[in-house]
């Protein structure tokens, strides 16, 4: 469209030209006389005045496109400055052409002072290999997260970059946008601390379970102590105690006895437990004299409680350390039979 208007503007000046040349002619051959002139001059004549109303509509239009332009201008200005990231036009060298207010704010220093500055040089020195590297393998549009700001040390203000890469006649270029995103990045962090956190507290847990299903078994293991060792009492020793006494008293006692007998079995009802291990394998018999001889009765004492001879007794204490696997181990009985 601007070559068109061109083109016109190029052929009204020569038809002017023409025009003004013809009728300077016509007018010195006349003598100013205008009814003499041709009908060629006329018309023109006509057509310049039509060039002149399309010259005026063109300026018209123009000075009507320069205002939106300039509007346009203004609004481009206006989301470019105030917009709530950072934006940075880079040249191959990563230094700044280009900067917007809130790319100045985020690195931390005014506007002004901006162009020519490599921005590596406000990225902290931890994160600048990464910057570095980021800006080597960039082909395309891409971005980076967590540079903390080398001009912020106490505040610990962490940017974002999204990055488009693009080639120009003039050389190569970087659009650069910055973002803040220290919040996300603390956020993170005491997430990070809180898993951590809660992974020790588990493990703590974990920790005192395990040592609380320990005790509970060791609990339960000693229970199961007690139960055999009241049910094996009051079975073998106290049931067959109370059965000879009830023997050697009169009738009077007797229901005495039974009724004791009675209490006995229902306590170790309660338990309901057999019992296991070495005495198991004696005699109620063997396991009254073992009781006996535990408590230190003399052979002779058990033999007379008993009513039997002394030989027996012998006999019986014999087949005791057979049972109990120390019939020919130089091993005091009554220590042995302590120690269980």
């Amino acid at each position: 469209m601007t070559g068109s208007k061109t083109g016109k503007k190029k052929k009204g000046s020569q038809n002017y030209e023409n025009l003004r040349k013809v009728a300077e002619e016509v007018i010195k051959k006349s003598k100013g006389d205008l009814k003499e002139t041709s009908t060629k001059f006329k018309g023109m004549l006509e057509e310049l005045r039509i060039y002149q109303v399309e010259l005026e509509i063109q300026k018209e239009e123009l000075l009507k496109t320069g205002l939106e332009l300039e509007e346009m201008g203004n609004k481009y200005e206006s989301l470019y400055e105030f917009a709530p990231c950072g934006y940075l036009t880079l040249n191959s060298k990563k230094e700044i052409l280009e900067a917007n207010n809130k790319a100045a704010t985020l690195l931390g220093i005014p506007k002004e002072r901006l162009v020519g500055e490599n921005l590596v040089t406000f990225i902290a020195p931890e994160d600048q290999p990464r910057l570095v590297k980021y800006y080597k393998q960039i082909k395309r549009a891409t971005g980076i997260s967590g540079l903390k700001v080398h001009n912020h040390p106490p505040g610990a203000l962490h940017v974002e970059l999204e990055t488009y890469f693009e080639c120009r006649s003039k050389g190569s270029f970087y659009q650069t946008t910055l973002i803040d995103c220290s919040e996300r990045i603390i956020t993170e962090q005491r997430l990070d601390k809180q898993q951590r956190q809660l992974k020790i507290n588990i493990k703590e847990v974990h920790d005192k379970n395990t040592a609380l299903q320990e005790l509970l078994s060791q609990v339960e293991t000693g229970k199961t102590k007690i139960q055999e060792a009241v049910t094996f009492n009051a079975e073998k020793l106290l049931i067959p105690l109370v059965k000879r006494l009830r023997e050697k008293e009169n009738k009077k006692s007797v229901k005495t006895f039974e009724l004791l007998e009675k209490n006995i079995k229902q306590i170790t009802s309660q338990f309901g437990l057999e019992i296991s291990g070495n005495l198991v394998k004696l005699s109620i018999k063997e396991i009254e004299i073992c009781n006996m001889v535990r408590s230190g009765f003399s052979s002779k004492e058990i033999a007379s409680s008993f009513e039997i001879s002394l030989k027996t007794v012998e006999t019986h204490r014999r087949n005791i350390r057979k049972k109990l696997n120390i019939e020919n181990k130089e091993v005091n009985l009554t220590s042995y039979l302590n120690s269980i």
